[in-house]
């Protein structure tokens, strides 16, 4: 048993030694973790079958009431084997004394067979000489197989803490088991959704890395050396390999979402039925986020290496922020936008000839659409001349919901001459649009001319609180890099 138990620690011996040269290869780190997990698995292995070894010699009594010392087991069992053997020596010389002092010629074999107590004595002498020879034998081959310098060291190295109680090898192995633990499964990061949280389950994963290695720091046992290089391997890795993951799982998670949400009127697409006024601000939501999570601390605090793509990514979805400006306030609502009638002077300037004001005396702008049309809440409810000295508030509306135009021979006519038509959705962005409206003040003011008839003009103004980029210069899935998917 004792044999046995020394060749354990000696193999487990061993397998520590292989792993610590493993972590110190310095091939590509994917086939140094190969081998590393090989490693640990082995020395797992190993340590079970050295733990199942130990618990048995004590149950033995192999070590008596003292520590777990194979070297204190080993003298124990050569002085009562040489005392046993001793013993049997004696006794074997004795009994062979008295049958040689009646021997006939000096021979035992000679003995009178008529005396019964020799009859006894050779009985003994019998069973003495195979228990005599197990014991020479065992003796010396333990004495062969067993040095007592090697057993002392690993005594130290292995067996013996008199401190904790615990065996190095066991203190050790509880270090690199809580280095292997130390993170969660490598595909955690797919698990979850890491959009809008500020990275917190990765500072979380690093977080509990980081204690389990001051912990490790903290560990003056035999062969710390080794033992903090295994499990600066294994810490520094779990590091590595969590925040590549992370990283890469956030740019696709992020890009799927972009991908699925966005539509018109944060890129032109040629859909410009776009999304929802509550679609829009869900999309806002997400590009906020998108947005915090790659400018925060957290995100600053990630090695340059392994975010290199997410900050390419976070530039071109920084294109559409000029649009979210225009669209939504900082508190999330959708932004006003207020058309103005121009006054008599400027229509005549910008349509000389063609202006609609001698035909078309009045006009007047609805909310909703050309069937479901209402007074405006916020402007001028009733018709408006258009020949009106100063410029006209006619209406605001917010950028998505629908407004039209009613146009009249004069003021006092309620008969609508033209109920034009216009964009049920996102109206003042798209009419503009249609209108070909010309952008001034940076992208605040937008003029575009009415047309209720052909060559009768009449000019308008769509006023905003933030600017809108050209129409040719708007963000389109090809810029943002993502023309692949629509």
């Amino acid at each position: 048993m004792l044999i046995a138990l020394t060749e354990e620690v000696r193999k487990f011996s061993e397998l520590e030694n292989d792993l610590y040269s493993t972590v110190k290869l310095t091939l590509p780190a994917e086939k140094v973790d190969e081998r590393v997990f090989v490693g640990f698995a082995k020395l797992q292995e190993k340590r079970q079958a050295l733990d199942l070894k130990l618990s048995q010699a004590r149950q033995a009594g192999l070590f008596g009431d003292g520590p777990a010392s194979i070297q204190a087991a080993y003298e124990r069992l050569s002085q009562r084997g040489r005392y046993q053997l001793e013993t049997a020596l004696a006794l074997q010389k004795s009994v062979t004394s008295i049958l040689m002092a009646s021997s006939v010629g000096g021979e035992v074999e000679k003995v009178a067979a008529d005396l019964p107590s020799h009859v006894l004595f050779r009985e003994i002498q019998e069973k003495l000489r195979p228990a005599v020879e197990e014991l020479q034998a065992r003796f010396q081959q333990s004495s062969l197989t067993l040095d007592v310098a090697e057993l002392r060291q690993l005594d130290q190295l292995y067996l013996l803490d008199a401190q904790s109680g615990v065996p190095h090898y066991l203190s050790r192995w509880k270090l690199y088991e809580q280095a292997i633990q130390a993170s969660p499964n490598l595909r955690y990061s797919a698990t979850l959704d890491l959009v809008g949280v500020d990275w917190k389950p990765l500072v979380a994963v690093l977080a509990k890395v980081d204690r389990i290695a001051a912990d490790v720091a903290n560990y003056h046992g035999q062969l710390s050396e080794k033992a903090i290089a295994i499990c600066h391997y294994s810490l520094t890795r779990a590091r590595q390999i969590h925040t590549s993951e992370f990283c890469k799982n956030y740019l696709l998670q992020a890009t799927n979402k972009v991908q699925a949400e966005v539509r018109f009127p944060f890129v032109w697409t040629n859909d410009f039925e776009g999304v929802s006024a509550e679609g829009a601000a869900g999309v806002n939501t997400l590009l906020e986020r998108i947005k915090t999570d790659l400018h925060s601390a957290n995100f600053n605090a990630i090695p340059p290496d392994y975010k290199a793509a997410l900050i390419t990514f976070s530039e071109k979805v920084a294109a559409l922020d000029p649009i979210r400006n225009a669209l939504f306030t900082p508190d999330h609502n959708l932004r006003m936008c207020t058309i103005v009638l121009l006054p008599h002077r400027q229509q005549f300037e910008l349509s000389g000839q063609r202006t609609g004001m001698d035909f078309f005396k009045a006009i007047q702008i609805r909310a909703g659409t050309r069937t479901h049309g209402a007074a405006v809440k916020f402007g001028t409810p009733g018709l408006v001349p258009t020949d009106s000295p100063n410029e006209t508030t006619l209406g605001s509306f917010t950028m998505f919901e629908p407004f039209h135009f009613h146009f009249h021979k004069s003021p006092a006519d309620p008969q609508i001459a033209v109920d034009m038509a216009a964009p049920v959705r996102w109206t003042a962005i798209l009419l503009p649009f249609e209108n070909q409206a010309t952008r001034l003040d940076g992208g605040k003011r937008w003029r575009a001319a009415l047309r209720p008839a052909p060559d009768k003009l009449i000019w308008i103004e769509f006023r905003l609180a933030e600017p809108l980029p050209e129409f040719d210069e708007w963000p389109t899935f090809k810029t943002l890099g993502l023309e692949g998917v629509r």
